[in-house]
């Protein structure tokens, strides 16, 4: 029995060494995120993006505010902004005056430019400069008074639009009612009245009011960047506003321009199309009327044999034409 419990305990270690060793884990990298960015901007000028903060209880989107701050406080000032300097603090280079410190270009600013500390602090000098000069030549009592007088060419321009705009509509309406007599047949297709002399008035009549009330919009839309921009405050509000209407028509229009090629094919396939329905309307059209005759084709034949055929033809050119509609590879199109 102790034989066989030692040649047990022997063996129980021998049976671990043949274990195979697990395989280490390998752990993906974190992804790093880049640190948010928070631009300063001053009279429409970017000064500087910050991303970082010396001082640990101020984060970097207050530091831009502060920053901010400190330009505009000394914008509004009447101390001349060529005495701003680059002046050497410990934590890197400070921009301002003697007694006022706008901010302070830290050395991990630097690097995060590619740039040494002073050749940054330089070139937001600089931009600093730029900017308060622009605002304070755009907020004096010479660019108010311009300001006003073009606001009352404005408003006087406006009152001549919409004037103009009520006179030509409604000498427009007066001889679209007065054309009634030209329509008193009104639009009949193979006997069947489409529309009615009253109806195409009431129709013509509906598009000239759609279009006065349309041109209405349009110029007051314009009427209001125009005044804004004709103040400092509201300047970079009127340029949003335009661009909300201006940034969809280009769009449209470089969208349009891209399909020009395209629409060409399509135009293209239509001709082809259209003259090859003419040609079999005009060959079945015969062998109706008896013109054209075939032993193995009956005359009674060319009528539902015609229509087939066309049907056909159309089918097959919607399918050439498809791949080049705009918007055909969307998910819209394609269901």
């Amino acid at each position: 029995v102790s034989m066989n419990v030692s040649s047990a305990a022997q063996e129980k270690p021998a049976s671990k060494v043949g274990k195979p060793a697990a395989h280490p884990v390998k752990l993906s990298p974190a992804v790093v995120q880049p640190p948010p960015e928070f631009p300063v901007v001053f009279a429409d000028v970017e000064i500087f993006v910050v991303s970082t903060s010396p001082v640990g209880s101020l984060t970097p989107g207050n530091r831009a505010k502060l920053i901010q701050q400190n330009i505009q406080a000394f914008a509004d000032s009447n101390a001349d902004a060529k005495e701003l300097k680059d002046i050497p603090v410990p934590e890197g280079s400070g921009i301002g005056t003697a007694d006022n410190m706008l901010m302070v270009v830290t050395k991990q600013d630097a690097d995060n430019s590619g740039k040494t500390t002073s050749a940054l602090a330089n070139e937001i000098l600089g931009r600093i400069q730029a900017a308060v000069g622009a605002y304070r030549t755009r907020h004096t009592w010479e660019t108010y008074i311009l300001g006003a007088a073009f606001s009352i060419f404005a408003v006087i321009g406006l009152w001549l639009a919409l004037y103009g705009n009520r006179w030509i509509f409604n000498w427009l309406t007066k001889r679209a009612s007065a054309l009634h007599d030209h329509w008193k047949g009104g639009i009949h297709f193979k006997q069947i009245e489409l529309l009615s002399a009253y109806r195409i008035e009431k129709l013509v009549l509906l598009i000239l009011k759609i279009l006065r009330i349309f041109i209405v919009l349009l110029c007051l839309y314009f009427f209001l960047p125009l005044i804004l921009s004709f103040f400092p405050e509201t300047h970079s509000l009127s340029t949003r506003i335009f661009g909300y209407l201006l940034t969809p028509f280009a769009t449209i229009f470089h969208a349009l321009v891209k399909y020009i090629p395209n629409l060409f094919f399509i135009f293209v396939i239509g001709v082809i199309a259209f003259y090859v329905l003419k040609v079999i309307s005009y060959v079945f059209g015969l062998i109706e009327r008896g013109e054209l005759k075939f032993d193995w084709f009956y005359a009674d034949w060319a009528r539902p044999t015609c229509q087939i055929i066309r049907f056909l033809v159309i089918v097959t050119a919607l399918i050439s034409a498809y791949p080049y509609i705009p918007g055909s590879s969307s998910q819209a199109f394609q269901g």
